[in-house]
């Protein structure tokens, strides 16, 4: 049998809930649309997909939901769990979280799709060893923890350029600082263009060791490898691969995070070593032309 499959950000209407035999709902806190797909779902057979990649009920630790999202949305997360044909997730760590609400999940771990990711390498040629942190506004604790290492690396080093993309409010904490730049963020499907443009050596990802962090995966180790950025990065999920230093540096505490930082820049053969081992390492084993049959698989099991 033929499966339309519908993934949409627009509110649910009749003629949608009509149009396709499954729904895929991302973070969907419409909640007159989720009782019309239930209703549909009871009435005709239409099939609920909940992909999540966030733990909703770790609210206390999640600051998209304190601070960007509405309030009722951990509890209209929690039914569409409930409703759901199969829930798919993004870590078994996450996935042992949702269990409770949905005996049927399937994790779906993250890919790098290559044909918008694997551009060519841009190099560096301003005479800056440029080091970049990319995220959003919900990962603005999680930022703030490197803070006092990065001040110090731009004391010591007038040969560093910083650059914060995603959250503008970091202006506040390298006032006096030079060769830092806050920058907006730009839409997905141009992320992968701006992250290649900014030719950055080092890349940094900090989360703050909880519960919803927990439940994150190695997202920015694959972007900044794609674009052969050498990384440094928290354990609280990067440590599952445990890669250091062949494929970036962990570090937990401030002087850990300055350490590494400063190790690579102090060597360039560290980091280019780091980078090319991580591009390599993602390019053969976080393909998702080679893993999208996952997705078909799982929605076609729902009809069996």
């Amino acid at each position: 049998m033929g499966i339309d499959a519908t993934v949409t950000d627009q509110p649910i209407t009749d003629e949608l809930a009509m149009s396709a035999d499954v729904f895929v709902l991302q973070s969907t806190v419409d909640k007159q649309g989720i009782a019309l797909l239930r209703a549909y779902q009871k009435e005709k057979g239409k099939k609920i997909v909940a992909e999540f990649d966030d733990f909703f009920d770790a609210n206390e630790d999640n600051p998209n939901l304190l601070e960007h999202q509405i309030s009722q949305a951990p509890d209209v997360l929690r039914v569409v769990a409930e409703i759901a044909d199969v829930v798919t997730c993004t870590t078994n760590h996450l996935a042992d979280k949702l269990r409770p609400y949905n005996k049927n999940v399937v994790v779906l771990p993250n890919f790098m799709d290559m044909e918008r990711w694997d551009l060519p390498k841009k190099p560096n040629k301003t005479g800056y060893i440029n080091i970049g942190w990319c995220g959003g506004m919900s990962h603005y604790k999680d930022l703030e923890m490197i803070v006092e290492p990065l001040q110090r690396i731009l004391k010591e080093f007038s040969n560093v350029k910083l650059f914060i993309v995603g959250e503008l409010r970091a202006k506040k904490w390298f006032e006096g600082y030079k060769n830092v730049e806050c920058m907006l963020a730009v839409p997905f499907e141009a992320y992968p263009t701006r992250l290649h443009g900014l030719s950055l050596d080092i890349g940094l990802a900090p989360l703050i060791d909880n519960e919803f962090n927990k439940c994150k995966t190695n997202i920015k180790w694959m972007e900044y490898s794609i674009a052969q950025i050498a990384g440094v990065f928290s354990p609280t999920v990067y440590n599952r691969r445990g890669f250091e230093p062949k494929f970036g540096f962990i570090a937990k505490t401030p002087d850990e995070w300055y350490s590494a930082i400063k190790q690579l820049i102090l060597h360039p053969d560290i980091r280019k070593e780091a980078a090319i081992n991580s591009y390599d390492l993602v390019k053969h084993n976080y393909n998702l032309q080679k893993q999208v049959h996952k997705w078909a698989e799982t929605y076609t099991n729902l009809f069996v």
